[in-house]
């Protein structure tokens, strides 16, 4: 079994995105809406917020190893740039959180004999 979290085909199918710049290796092992979080090898989708634009952090995620990241926006010259220098693909998305949301579920899908479990309280 691989230690990939995600392929590149399983990203693209799961997302609808299309590649700006083509990753390396075969995939990546985990999902990070979160620059600080970015451990090499992961996944960054760049998700805009009521009070912060993911898009802002690019360039911080690809520095501290992401494989890969995705945007919903075409990021500016520079960016792609820096992103070309540290072998960083780029999926361009419509939506940020939809396609985090995509990848999350399409993560569960991986599991689908485990049952789910919900607790709720008030």
């Amino acid at each position: 079994m691989s230690d990939l979290f995600f392929t590149w085909d399983e990203i693209v199918r799961a997302t609808g995105g299309r590649w700006l710049a083509e990753p390396k290796g075969e995939g990546v092992l985990s999902v990070e809406d979160d620059s600080r979080k970015v451990a090499p090898g992961a996944f960054f989708v760049a998700i805009v917020g009521e009070t912060a634009d993911g898009h802002a952090y690019v360039r911080k995620a690809a520095e501290a190893g992401a494989a890969a990241v995705c945007v919903q926006r075409m990021p500016d010259e520079g960016v792609m740039s820096r992103l070309s220098e540290l072998s960083c693909g780029c999926l361009l998305v419509d939506d940020g959180m939809v396609a985090f949301q995509a990848l999350a579920n399409a993560h569960r899908r991986k599991f689908s004999g485990i049952p789910v479990i919900a607790v709720t309280g008030s």
